[in-house]
């Protein structure tokens, strides 16, 4: 693997582990505060929020170029 892919795979790992500790933590909470398991019933629309966040547009600006779409925002 060169550089980058190292680099890129060590900030996944990074990434994964504190998201990890952060959701532990947060379902000890719950259950600690003896929240209802509804309170996490919909996983599909919490992942959506949490990977919504994550810098994706510049990836894809680097790789293909900046595009544009009809209001000549991308």
């Amino acid at each position: 693997m060169d550089t980058n892919m190292n680099a890129l795979v060590e900030q996944e790992r990074k990434l994964m582990a504190l998201i990890t500790c952060r959701v532990h933590q947060t379902f000890a909470d719950a259950r600690a505060a003896g929240a209802p398991a509804e309170v996490f019933g919909d996983i599909e629309s919490i992942v959506r929020s949490m990977t919504a966040a994550p810098p994706t547009i510049q990836i894809y600006d680097q790789l293909v170029g900046p595009f544009y779409d009809t209001t000549g925002q991308h």
